[in-house]
Order: C-alpha cells, then sequence, then structure tokens
C-alpha cells in the first residue's frame, strides 16, 4: 500500500533534521501499528542509522547496535555501554549531519533503566558541538511518557519536539477506499470503525483478497490469525502484569457496561478508580463522555474504549473467539459481519463529526460539542454544535439512511429548547448526517 498523509509529521521532522547547528532531540510516540517506523522510513530511507531496541539483555542489546555500528559508521571493536556508543555517534556527528533513529526505545527500560542516564550525560555534554538529529520513537504511551516527560528521569526536558503519530483523517480513508476501487460511504465506515485509521490494520485489508468489502475482512478472519490475536498482544505489550484486570474492564464496556457502578458490578472490581484513570490518561484507551453543556463532573458520565480496533476486537472479535477455537472461523465471519452494522451506529457519529472537523463542513463558529442525554435515557442528541456567545446550537440526528430520518424528527429537534433545561434560551437548528454511495452527506436547515 502506497503512503498516505503526515504531511505535517514530515515538515516538522525535516524541519530539525536540516538544522546543523547542534545535536537535538525528537520523540516521535503512537500505538503500535500506527506507522512511526514507516513515517521515518519514507523520510530518510538509508540515510539514517536505524536501531532498533529489542527486549534482550542489556550487553546484547549494545552488542548488536556495534554491529549496526560497523556497517554504517565503520565503526572498530564493541561497545561496552550505551554511553561509549552515544560518545562515538556524536563524536562523528561533529563533522557530517547524522539521523539516528532509536526505534521502540522503552524496550531499553526493561534492559537497564540506568541507560537514559548514560544517554542524557553524552547528549549534555557533547551537543552543542555535534550535528546529531536523536530520534527516540515508542508504543508504550506509559513508559514514553515517564521517560521524556517525568521530571525525575534524565531524559526529561531533552527533546526539542515531542510528537504523537494519530490516526490517518477520514479523507485518508476515502482516497485508500478509491485506489482500492471499493469507496462508497458504506465502506468508509466499514474501514473507520475496523480499523479506527490505523494504517497496518488498513493495509492488511486492502492487501488481502477480495473485491468487496466483505469478502476482504472474510479473508482476514477466515484465513488469517492477524485479527484474532492482535487485542490481547496490544494489551498484554502495554500493561503487563495487571493486564487480566484491563481486560475484564474493558470487555466490560464493550459490551455496553458505559458506568463505573455498571463497570464495577460487571467485573467485581470495587476499588476501581485506579484502573480507569489509568486506562484513561495513561494507556489512553478509554475516554469519558458527559452531555454537552454538562458538568465535568457529572453523574451521567459514560465511558467507551477510545480505540476503534480495539472496540471492534473486544465486542466482535474476542466475543466469537469460541469458534475460532474449534476451526470454525466462517462460522464466526458470519455472526460478526451480522453484528457489525450494530456496532457501526456509534461509530458513524464519530465519523460525522470528524468529517465536519477536518474539512470545516459547517460554516458556523461553535465552542462545544458532543452529544447529549438525559440520565432516564428519554432524550438522545446524537450530536450538538454550540455556540455560546451567540446562543444558537445545530442539533443532528444521525442515521445510514436518509429515508430513515423523518420529518417528525426534524421538528423533534427544533424543539430541544422546549426539553432540554440548559438549551433552554438557545436557537436550534436541526441537522441531520447520512451515508450515500459518495460517503459522508450533511444538511442543515429545513
Amino acid at each position: 500500500m502506497r503512503f498516505y498523509d503526515r504531511e505535517k509529521e514530515k515538515k516538522t521532522i525535516i524541519s530539525f533534521a536540516r538544522k546543523t547547528d547542534r545535536a537535538r532531540i525528537v520523540v516521535l510516540t503512537g500505538r503500535r501499528r500506527i506507522g512511526k517506523t514507516r513515517l521515518l522510513l519514507e523520510l530518510f530511507g538509508e540515510d539514517a542509522l536505524y536501531l532498533f531496541t529489542k527486549k534482550k539483555s542489556y550487553i546484547e542489546l549494545v552488542k548488536e547496535w556495534s554491529e549496526i555500528l560497523r556497517e554504517y559508521l565503520g565503526f572498530q571493536g564493541w561497545f561496552r555501554s550505551v554511553e561509549e556508543m552515544m560518545n562515538y555517534i556524536l563524536d562523528t556527528g561533529k563533522n557530517k549531519r547524522i539521523v539516528v533513529i532509536f526505534d521502540e526505545i522503552q524496550n531499553l527500560y526493561f534492559s537497564k533503566p540506568s541507560a537514559f542516564g548514560e544517554i542524557q550525560k553524552v547528549f549534555d555534554t557533547k551537543k552543542e558541538k555535534s550535528k546529531v538529529l536523536l530520534i527516540f520513537t515508542g508504543s508504550v504511551f506509559s513508559l514514553m511518557e515517564k521517560i521524556f516527560q517525568d521530571k525525575k528521569e534524565p531524559l526529561f526536558g531533552r527533546a526539542s519536539e515531542i510528537m504523537e503519530l494519530k490516526p490517518l483523517p477520514v479523507y485518508s480513508l476515502e482516497n485508500v477506499l478509491q485506489d482500492y476501487g471499493i469507496f462508497s460511504g458504506e465502506n468508509l465506515l466499514h474501514l473507520f470503525s475496523i480499523t479506527g485509521g490505523i494504517p497496518y490494520y488498513i493495509e492488511e485489508l486492502m492487501e488481502v483478497k477480495g473485491k468487496s468489502f466483505k469478502e476482504k475482512l472474510k479473508s482476514i478472519i477466515v484465513e488469517r490469525d492477524l485479527f484474532w490475536e492482535e487485542g490481547e498482544n496490544l494489551l498484554k505489550g502495554e500493561m503487563g502484569k495487571e493486564y487480566s484486570v484491563y481486560f475484564s474492564i474493558l470487555s466490560a464496556i464493550a459490551k455496553g457496561e458505559r458506568t463505573r457502578s455498571k463497570i464495577s458490578q460487571f467485573t467485581g472490581i470495587k476499588e476501581l478508580g485506579g484502573y480507569i484513570s489509568s486506562l484513561e490518561k495513561t494507556f489512553k484507551l478509554i475516554e469519558k463522555r458527559i452531555p454537552v453543556l454538562k458538568k465535568t463532573r457529572s453523574k451521567l458520565a459514560r465511558y467507551y474504549i477510545k480505540d476503534n480496533f480495539l472496540d471492534f476486537w473486544f465486542s466482535l472479535v474476542e466475543k466469537y473467539s469460541f469458534y475460532r477455537e474449534i476451526g470454525r472461523k466462517e462460522k464466526a465471519f458470519n455472526l460478526l459481519w451480522k453484528e457489525l452494522p450494530s456496532f457501526e451506529g456509534k461509530k458513524l457519529e464519530n465519523l460525522v463529526f470528524k468529517k465536519i472537523i477536518e474539512e470545516s463542513l459547517v460554516d458556523f463558529n461553535f465552542d462545544k460539542a458532543g452529544g447529549y442525554w438525559d440520565r432516564k435515557g428519554r432524550i438522545e442528541v446524537d450530536l450538538l454544535l454550540i455556540n455560546s456567545l451567540e446562543k444558537i446550537a445545530i442539533a443532528f440526528e444521525i442515521k445510514r439512511n436518509r429515508e430513515k430520518i423523518s420529518a417528525r424528527k426534524i421538528k423533534e429537534l427544533e424543539k430541544l429548547n422546549e426539553i432540554i433545561g440548559e438549551l433552554k434560551h438557545y436557537k436550534i437548528i436541526p441537522a441531520i448526517g447520512y451515508l450515500t454511495t459518495k460517503g459522508v452527506s450533511i444538511e442543515i436547515g429545513f
């Protein structure tokens, strides 16, 4: 699959690569499969010194890196430490610009945590006379944050730039589907809901056999093991020994248990606060949503899995893993495909909102946005765009098909200011969002 998007990230990284007044550090984070390595290889190819950080002993790792430096920089002998290696790299960089990529650098923490102090010592003493650009990448958010943003850690404050690589925007997903000849609004929703814009999953889906999206998804579910194993592998790599606890919480959320009390009842975990906080702030796997215009600590808060692929995995793949274990993957796929439209319901709301944000589809200045619901479930609004200053709100009803949005529903949207207290003094403009063969369409005002 060809390389898509990332123009902003390319521009930023190249701007640092062109600076030769001193050595610099750039940090690139992002979940596994997001395309960090692919981005850097697209930029530098074989012009960069690439060092992958494997989970192995410190001595073995340094020895492996020594071999790579002999080939790339003509180094003779063996390094005994990361400090010796860094001294050699920064000394060599006095006379020429060198780009060094340390991929998955958080793994060094398992080999020897004090090695980051070795890097800091050499960098601080030699950065002013060297032209080296050090690029550190990592997939484990908790460790990358600790290494580079914890004030107690040696590399705190040393990075000139810390970038988080995000999923591909919606227009890139559209371009992918067009390139493979299967673009439609339905397929855009499929691709968005299942992959969340993660390049690796997109590439795997697009490259397998099949002329339609359904055939491609069937191929990857029935003939491959990637999707079956990926969710569990992602969590184990990030969470270590408490993996099973987090697994239970995510499973509960995927099954529709959205509040803390219901998650606690489902999992049997009484002291839930710390785990929820870690999933939200450290691992960045879930998000708390509050009805728009409600206070941050509202009791109406709901939790959702933030990562679309992980949500898909817990909601549908893991659910039918039993059939895989007994050799009936095709049965699993048929059940999964049957339930996919229901799973994609909430994802469609996210897709419409992302389109609005990314492509400025609405000529309206809003300072707040989100869904709205009440405690008893009698009022549910898919999306509200709020202009708090002018007291105007655009209220969206979002469905797959235009014909399923009735004139009666549009009239109900117009009268939201009569039933939602926070909107009492607002002018309400009804709007709809839906899928077509050409993608996502919206209509505002009737």
